[in-house]
Formats: structure tokens, sequence, C-alpha cells
């Protein structure tokens, strides 16, 4: 048997592929369609706007109420086959909760400790990260092919990466990269 090596932070770099003009204020959430498509929710204005993979704008989704990645009941997953609801995690999470998965494992933030938890769908936590100091008001989260969390630090105007383990951490973006209070993060996984 082979394995074959992950990437490692340290090794990890960002490139801007493209910016796209969403004309919202306030994205709160954004999401990536398998085929290419994003999509943004916009808390100000009630609406949700999917554009195309090349940037353009697909269609929008208007008078929804405000839509925000927060959560108040704990976190429950919906089966797209017959749309029965499990409850994953009973307790009340952060207001301002976002949520990811990759596999088999859910990834959310907490941005009341400043803190990123993984856990399996039967709510088992297998790691969390404190990123006082390091990060501060945790929003935005996603995840790479290898497992990497990236989680935006709002106050802190960072991006930083956690290994798949949740045992290591690299800040990958600042202020000094053009960050202002990030609250949302959509990776496009390009391997070389």
């Amino acid at each position: 048997m082979v394995a074959i090596p992950t990437k490692n932070i340290d090794n990890l770099t960002l490139t801007l592929l493209k910016r796209i003009n969403t004309e919202l204020p306030n994205v709160y959430g954004c999401s990536m369609f398998p085929d290419g498509r994003m999509v943004f929710s916009c808390f100000n204005q009630d609406k949700t706007i999917i554009f195309k993979a090349d940037g353009s704008k697909d269609f929008e989704i208007d008078n929804i109420g405000p839509t925000f990645d927060g959560t108040e009941k704990g976190l429950q997953m919906i089966s797209l086959s017959d749309e029965s609801v499990t409850n994953v995690i009973n307790t009340k999470l952060s207001n301002f909760a976002y949520v990811t998965t990759f596999g088999d494992k859910l990834f959310y933030t907490n941005s009341d400790n400043d803190s990123v938890t993984c856990c399996d769908y039967h709510g088992n936590i297998l790691w969390t990260f404190c990123g006082i100091y390091v990060l501060e008001f945790l929003l935005g989260i996603s995840v790479d092919n290898d497992g990497n969390v990236f989680v935006a630090g709002y106050s802190t105007k960072n991006v930083v990466v956690n290994s798949s383990d949740g045992q290591r951490y690299r800040q990958l973006l600042s202020r000094k990269d053009g960050l202002d209070r990030p609250t949302v993060l959509l990776l496009r996984h390009i391997y070389k």
C-alpha cells in the first residue's frame, strides 16, 4: 500500500482567480455548486443571488427574509431524498456560526469563544482549535481537498488555515494583503 502525501499547510499558497462584484452589501453567506455556480446571500436586502462559473449573474431569489449562515437550535442535517431532519448538535451555537462539510466531517466556527470545531455527523467532537489572539470573531469557513480548514477572522482581518487534524495553523492572508473584515470564504480547489 502506498500513502499519497497530503498538501502540507506550510506549502499552501492562495491565488486570487476572480473578483465577483455582487453589488450586494453585507454578504454573509456563500457556497459553490459542483458545476462552479456561486451562491451569495445578502442579509440586508433579503435576497440570494446565484452567479454562473464565469461570474455573470444567473438568477436571484428576492424577499426570502434576512439570510445568514447562523443557527439557533444547534446543527441539523436535512436529507435531500426524503427531507427528514436529524439533530447533529443539540447545543446552541453562536449566532454567527458558519458551517461546512468535508467527507464524513462537519466543521463550524464559534465567534463567541473564537474556536473551530470538527465533528462527525453524530456530533462527536474530533478536535477543536481555539484561535484566541490568532483569529478573533471567526466567521467564514471552508475546507480544501486535503481536509485543511480555512477560517476568516473578521476582527483580526485575516485568513488562517488549520491542518486537517486541527493541530497546526498558519496565517495565509492579512490586512497587508488587502483584507478588511472578511466574513465568508469560497475556495476553488485547483492542484497542479
